[in-house]
């Protein structure tokens, strides 16, 4: 296997042309070869010391509550694969589509032996190609997961969901501007960041001794699932850009130009992020099953009819009912969203845009809501609870962008 040692900070954006195009893939979608050369390469950077130079660069420069969120995180991205393409050429950094998990994350296929191996809340990684990995930034220790997942099935994360893809694809959807944009996907992309890290700890107060590195986002890059979590992030970020009525340079927010330097990227600078010359996305879309969507053309070809507006009052009851499901899973993303710096303005404009994105989400067919028998449920909850629990209506596929 080719040496990391080559590899040199800052180089990525040059060497990212239109002759080295490399496609991301979703991770169930990698073949068995993808996966594993991809856990290999990983593993390379860890063994040479590379993999720990990202912690501190993103706990210095990282940025956050601030429109830079998205081109910040994809050049940080780029340094990370072009790293891992030191070491294997044919590797590619993948995504994990979270959003596809949303109502049982444990339980999801990354957390298996090939791939980014177990958890064992506050201790070290019990299983997989990371088993004990350490940390060396700031103080040595091993890199903490907050939630249990086990090859004996035995996986939970304290009753934490993530948003559902109906509601992100909602989110890229809507008439909202860059910046609106930018919050929403920001707040929300603190769910699995603190389900990871101390979903089931019974702190989560930033203490760096209390919690796993995910959930504190000046370490979370010491967690491998950090990087497939914001490539996900970063194909989100594209999906939009190439949305109909939407311009893959549409920037803005308080002092923000798509002139501002990058820091430390060999200095580029926002604009040179809009579009990656080298990088694609195969990207899993919200897919109706036929005839289960208002939209979904009916079975004799025809074109389907015009979905009605709903009445205020049914918007209303819709929201009413969004709300209650979301507000567990709005209290984490806030105390997240806070701790990294996002304001309180920022905060609430957030998970008002995700609750209007569910909304419409519902509305239109894209998300069901079912009102269970009995007290307090939750989304996922297979024990048959109560309450409210919003449903999916759509099977993933893959397009490419």
């Amino acid at each position: 296997m080719p040496s990391p040692r080559t590899w040199q900070w800052g180089q990525a954006v040059a060497r990212c042309t239109s002759g080295d195009v490399r496609l991301r893939k979703e991770v169930r979608t990698l073949t068995q070869t993808e996966r594993r050369r991809f856990v290999d390469a990983v593993v390379a950077l860890v063994d040479s010391g590379i993999f720990a130079q990202f912690v501190p660069v993103h706990a210095r420069w990282g940025a956050h509550g601030r429109a830079s969120f998205f081109p910040w995180h994809r050049l940080f991205l780029l340094e990370f694969e072009d790293a891992l393409r030191t070491v294997d050429p044919q590797v590619t950094l993948p995504f994990w589509d979270w959003s596809q998990d949303a109502a049982r994350p444990a339980d999801s296929m990354v957390w298996g032996d090939d791939l980014l191996g177990g958890a064992t809340p506050g201790d070290c990684i019990p299983s997989g190609p990371f088993a004990g990995m350490e940390r060396i930034y700031p103080t040595r220790r091993c890199v903490w997961r907050g939630f249990t997942a086990s090859a004996a099935g035995r996986n939970t994360m304290g009753g934490q969901t993530f948003e559902d893809a109906a509601t992100i694809q909602a989110a890229i959807a809507a008439p909202t501007s860059y910046d609106g944009f930018r919050v929403a996907i920001e707040v929300a992309h603190g769910s699995p960041h603190s389900a990871i890290g101390g979903a089931e700890l019974t702190r989560r107060s930033g203490d760096p001794d209390e919690t796993g590195e995910m959930g504190l986002a000046s370490l979370s890059p010491s967690d491998p699932a950090f990087y497939v979590h914001h490539a996900y992030i970063d194909s989100v970020w594209t999906r939009r850009q190439g949305a109909p009525g939407r311009r893959a340079t549409e920037y803005g927010g308080q002092r923000a130009s798509h002139r501002d330097r990058l820091t430390p990227f060999g200095g580029a600078i926002v604009a040179d992020t809009f579009n990656l010359p080298c990088v694609r996305y195969q990207v899993p879309l919200p897919a109706a099953a036929a005839g289960d969507h208002p939209s979904a053309a009916p079975r004799d070809g025809r074109s389907p009819s015009p979905t009605p507006s709903p009445a205020a009052s049914e918007r209303a009851e819709a929201r009413a009912a969004v709300a209650a499901e979301r507000a567990p899973r709005a209290a984490v993303q806030a105390e997240f969203a806070r701790a990294v710096g996002q304001s309180e303005a920022e905060v609430v404009v957030g998970e008002e845009l995700l609750e209007e994105a569910a909304t419409e989400a519902l509305l239109d067919g894209t998300l069901a809501v079912r009102v269970l028998a009995g007290g307090e449920g939750r989304r996922g909850d297979s024990a048959g609870g109560g309450g409210l629990r919003l449903i999916p209506r759509y099977n993933g596929t893959a397009v490419f962008l």
